[in-house]
């Protein structure tokens, strides 16, 4: 998926990705993942856009300065945190 017009990242949750064996909460790793806030899922009518589908943000409008350092994050092996500008 590419994100902020710019960033490459994977379309889905890597199965080595070490956030998706913690639970989700709020604040955590997955929060802030552009593979949650922008992979498209099929939706109700309420929520979908004209393809049925809904994301929580348009994957072009993703923060560019974050985008990077998932990009960067994702492709050296996740580790760690990424450390994400405010």
């Amino acid at each position: 998926m590419i994100i902020a017009n710019k960033y490459e990242v994977p379309d889905f949750c890597p199965t080595k990705c070490w956030g998706k064996e913690r639970p989700f909460s709020q604040g955590d790793l997955c929060v802030h993942c552009p593979i949650f806030n922008c992979r498209k899922v099929e939706a109700p009518e309420e929520y979908a856009d004209q393809d049925g589908m809904f994301c929580l943000i348009a994957a072009e409008n993703f923060r560019e300065d974050w985008a990077q350092v998932w990009s960067e994050w994702f492709k050296g092996g996740m580790i760690d945190y990424p450390i994400l500008p405010l």
